[in-house]
């Protein structure tokens, strides 16, 4: 990892922690892929922090919450099943509590990615049964990660599955709560919406890891640990 960049003056040695790298914080060179992908460094960066400082930080979260609950994961044979379950977990979340405008922001860029990207899936194959099977080796490659990423997250967006019932499937009870829309007016405060996630999953009944967010100077670090 690229230098951590200060956020908490101490970072409890038992926390989980989630990684996300700062768009402004890097070099025009490790931007370079992503203002590929839109052709405009403005929408490139304006994409990076809705998807990985807002919405991502609840993907990241999801895959703590499952491991605090005791599931396990196989990741040479079971990764892309687990990406698909916390974007499904992300999704639902963020559709629940979250601003629409963000969402209708980031599916917007998503379909257009997808559109840029080669379908690598051969026909009549199982999108998740494939990605499964090749795992390993998609992890290493860029456009395919990306691909198998964004079309989980599409899938999440287009499933009409609710917060509530994708916990459920996790083996996770709960309880339904109402609340209004998690507006962050100031910025996207990584460490605020884990914050207010882990109230709002305990409010539902839910058990949740403790979890501080780490930021970085590298945009192309995203994960929890």
């Amino acid at each position: 990892m690229m230098g951590v960049l200060p956020m908490n003056e101490e970072i409890s040695a038992n926390n989980k922690k989630i990684f996300t790298g700062l768009w402004d914080k890097t070099s025009e060179d490790t931007k370079q892929p992503f203002i590929n992908l839109f052709s405009d460094e403005h929408i490139a960066g304006e994409f990076h922090r809705m998807y990985f400082q807002w919405y991502n930080i609840i993907h990241e979260f999801g895959h703590l919450l499952r491991e605090h609950h005791g599931i396990q994961v196989d990741w040479s044979k079971q990764g892309a099943s687990e990406e698909q379950a916390v974007n499904d977990f992300a999704m639902a979340y963020w559709k629940k509590f979250g601003e629409t405008s963000k969402i209708e922001f980031i599916m917007d860029r998503i379909k257009d990615i997808l559109n840029r990207i080669p379908n690598p899936l051969p026909k009549d194959e199982d999108f998740l049964g494939y990605f499964n099977k090749h795992f390993p080796e998609v992890q290493q490659n860029v456009e395919l990660y990306g691909f198998l990423q964004f079309t989980c997250v599409k899938r999440a967006f287009d499933s009409s599955e609710t917060l509530n019932e994708v916990l459920n499937r996790f083996g996770i009870t709960n309880s339904d709560i109402c609340g209004k829309e998690l507006i962050y007016t100031n910025g996207y405060h990584p460490q605020r919406i884990i914050d207010d996630c882990i109230k709002i999953l305990n409010h539902m009944g839910v058990s949740t890891p403790n979890a501080e967010v780490v930021l970085l100077d590298n945009p192309l670090i995203q994960c929890a640990e």
